[in-house]
């Protein structure tokens, strides 16, 4: 796997053996940032379920000021750890270690704040209506939510403008701001 765009460009990005992870493919991740274009440079950006933390190094090499990924999973933090480290992007960045739902609490009652919030639940596993509670229920909410999900994946949106969808393969990307 290898970063796509921006300053680290075409540099290699370890990812986790097996299949307990689903990295976001080449296609998908240049969809996404070619759609939030200059939203990224200078933006906060939280990495939720992050996985190999693909999303959120895109992120940063593209311009991010700041990247919190979020992830259960000891081996892919230690991996999201050595990616970060192998591209001097550490003080940049910070890991948590913990489940989605907890770890947005706290980040949110220690009043971080988020320009753009991403996430990629396991697919059909009905984590993304939580998360949406969470963010739902927190004033002021600025941040640019961008889903990742199975195309046939159904969540309720309520509180949140669906301002554009696109969908590659089997997978979707739902882009939401506060209404």
């Amino acid at each position: 796997m290898r970063v796509i765009g921006g300053m680290h460009k075409g540099r290699k990005i370890k990812s986790l053996k097996g299949k307990n992870t689903r990295p976001t493919a080449d296609i998908v991740r240049e969809a996404l940032f070619d759609i939030l274009g200059g939203k990224i440079a200078g933006s906060r950006f939280l990495d939720l379920f992050a996985g190999t933390g693909a999303v959120g190094i895109e992120a940063l090499s593209r311009g991010s000021e700041s990247a919190i990924f979020v992830e259960k999973s000891l081996e892919a933090c230690l991996i999201i750890k050595q990616n970060l480290e192998n591209l001097a992007l550490t003080e940049k960045s910070r890991i948590i270690r913990d489940d989605a739902e907890s770890a947005l609490k706290n980040l949110l009652k220690q009043g971080e704040e988020f320009d753009i919030i991403f996430m990629d639940p396991p697919y059909s596993k009905n984590k993304i209506e939580p998360i949406l509670t969470i963010l739902r229920d927190f004033e002021p909410l600025k941040s640019i939510i961008v889903i990742q999900h199975a195309e046939d994946e159904l969540f309720n949106t309520d509180g949140f403008l669906c301002y554009k969808r696109k969908k590659y393969g089997k997978s979707m990307l739902t882009f939401l701001i506060r209404e």
